[in-house]
């Protein structure tokens, strides 16, 4: 992604996006004046950071809706995976956008996120407290709020390292031989970058399988792309071109959560009977959905 990106900028024609769309797509179409001129539309008219911020409307509607329908939940427990699931796919038909691979990563975040932080009551409390101080008892959050949530923004960039939506990235395909730590790859390669495992490599972070937040406070790394220790959207040319996007909408999802409601586990649970078993498949989420009780918090 950084030595040899240009090498490995190709994709492989795999079975099902060449069915369903004939690899046309920016995520799967070969490298080459076509995927350069669809990017370069997608950023421009989609993804870039001045026309997300005209799609906030759209998602605060659809983000009261869901406040909504878990206030009517009356204490029951809530499927907050399927909520999420479902707020992240109105959220993309809402804006229009040809972005549908969206929709798995930004639920599967944002109910790790959660997970996370039901698993560490302190971590949620702290989360809360800096949301709700910001607001001062404002009735909704407006996107211009954001840049005020410091800890929010450590406790997603925590969840990206330790739950990457796509651990292995997207397949890429060596297009000249060339040698990779020693290794000789030869043309027409297959290569699968492991970024869960990055994540987690001890000699990039301490303490690398618990959850701290604060490791990423007065640190220059981020997920944009230049920190090769930390990659959960990728690098190089072939990074995942709806970065900001999906940052915006994990964010204002997140703070909607902490600030409306207040979050208890069912059935006299307790943080450490937190199940945080992973499923597998292209996009790692959890093993089982995740239950929690809200109750509607009212600013004095």
């Amino acid at each position: 992604m950084q030595t040899h990106d240009l090498i490995f900028a190709n994709r492989p024609k795999l079975v099902i996006p060449k069915m369903l769309f004939h690899c046309s797509d920016i995520a799967f179409s070969p490298y080459g004046n076509y995927w350069r001129q669809l990017r370069k539309t997608c950023m421009v008219e989609l993804l870039s950071a001045k026309r997300v911020k005209t799609f906030a409307a759209p998602e605060k509607e659809e983000v009261s809706k869901l406040g909504g329908d878990i206030s009517k939940m009356n204490n029951s427990p809530v499927n907050l995976s399927e909520k999420l699931f479902l707020l992240t796919f109105s959220v993309i038909l809402a804006r229009h956008a040809s972005m549908g691979k969206g929709t798995d990563t930004a639920s599967a975040t944002t109910t790790w996120a959660m997970a996370e932080l039901m698993k560490h009551p302190e971590m949620m409390g702290k989360a809360q407290a800096e949301v709700r101080r910001v607001l001062k008892g404002r009735a909704t959050i407006e996107e211009g709020d954001m840049s005020e949530f410091h800890y929010m923004k450590l406790v997603i960039k925590e969840t990206l390292r330790l739950h990457p939506p796509v651990p292995l990235l997207l397949p890429r395909v060596c297009t000249k031989s060339c040698q990779v730590n020693g290794y000789d790859i030869p043309v027409g390669s297959r290569v699968l970058i492991n970024a869960w495992a990055i994540a987690r490599d001890p000699k990039n972070w301490e303490d690398p399988e618990s959850f701290k937040p604060e490791r990423f406070d007065n640190s220059s790394v981020d997920y944009i792309g230049g920190s090769f220790e930390y990659v959960p959207f990728g690098a190089g040319r072939r990074i995942c071109p709806g970065i900001t996007f999906g940052s915006v909408e994990m964010e204002m999802i997140l703070s909607h959560l902490l600030y409306h409601f207040d979050w208890k586990l069912p059935n006299g649970m307790g943080p450490d009977d937190v199940d945080m078993s992973e499923c597998t498949g292209v996009t790692v989420g959890r093993k089982s959905p995740l239950y929690l009780i809200a109750t509607p918090y009212m600013p004095i």
